[in-house]
């Protein structure tokens, strides 16, 4: 295995959710909950090295924490609606302080030998996903910025992932150009679109 994991940690909203927020989910975007978005981006040095922690993945948790205040629905659990045991597509997402997974890993390769000899399989190593449970999902989380994956020249690659649940492609790229631009201490320039349409 050329990627390794060497930890997880969860990452919070540096505001407490508003207590008891809930987003119904229709029925057809329960069907596509199963489904990740993924995406991959990569940065031949770490862009998390400088800030106000003492280590790159502390810093990474900080700015993480802070972009998530304006995105209270990424950091909630998928769950049943209450009272609707009978259907199995009645879903919504709790609304919380349960916050997102984050893994680190060591990936052994340089970034340039990565990239010239990584294919999709490996790729999808890069950004960690649990399929949702078949029958009862629980407090299953459908948004997940995954993976700091660090290279031996430096680089790294952030994997991220999220259900079809809870947004699409331009959404997951619009978050993490916010991440970004709040990182590097400018305001983002765009609300992403993580929206759960009416049912």
């Amino acid at each position: 295995e050329r990627v390794k994991l060497q930890s997880v940690l969860s990452v919070v909203a540096s505001r407490p959710v508003d207590p008891g927020m809930r987003i119904e989910v229709s029925s057809l975007d329960a069907t596509a909950a199963r489904y990740a978005i993924r995406a991959v981006v990569y940065y031949r040095s770490n862009p998390f090295a400088r800030g106000p922690m003492a280590t790159a993945l502390e810093n990474l948790r900080f700015s993480l924490s802070n972009v998530l205040d304006m995105y209270p629905k990424v950091t909630g659990r998928l769950s049943r609606r209450s009272g609707d045991d009978s259907d199995d597509d009645r879903w919504e997402v709790r609304c919380n302080d349960a916050g997102v997974r984050v893994f680190s890993a060591d990936v052994d390769a340089s970034l340039d030998e990565w990239l010239m000899s990584a294919g999709t399989a490996d790729e999808e190593k890069l950004s960690a996903w649990e399929t949702m449970p078949p029958v009862d999902a629980g407090f299953w989380p459908p948004f997940r910025i995954q993976q700091m994956n660090s290279f031996k020249c430096g680089g790294i690659a952030l994997g991220f992932s999220c259900s079809h649940l809870i947004g699409d492609i331009t959404s997951l790229a619009l978050f993490i150009n916010s991440w970004s631009e709040l990182h590097r201490r400018r305001s983002p320039p765009h609300i992403p679109i993580f929206h759960l349409p009416p049912p």
